[in-house]
């Protein structure tokens, strides 16, 4: 009988070389373990031309999904409450 504990990871989703710079370092400070994947040869492509074509994508634990897509979630409560946002055109 094995002792070895096994973690479903899911799905959270797919981020650009940006929004990794800002993700990544979220759930590092939250303590949410995570792994990254790259598609194809995304790898390679970052080494050879210092950008990936394929956004990269990222996995956690099946029960810290929830936390995790909160961590990384916009904020828009209250944004109506500032005035310049307020005025701006609703079709955008």
């Amino acid at each position: 009988m094995s002792d070895r504990h096994e973690i479903e990871f899911v799905h959270l989703r797919g981020f650009s070389e940006l929004e990794i710079l800002f993700v990544e370092p979220l759930l590092e400070n939250a303590g949410v373990p995570y792994y990254r994947v790259e598609p194809g040869m995304g790898h390679y492509m970052r080494l050879y031309m210092a950008a990936a074509p394929f956004p990269i994508e990222l996995y956690v634990p099946a029960d810290r999904l929830e936390e995790a897509r909160d961590l990384i979630a916009f904020p828009t409560e209250g944004l109506d409450e500032v005035e310049e946002l307020r005025e701006l055109p609703k079709e955008r």
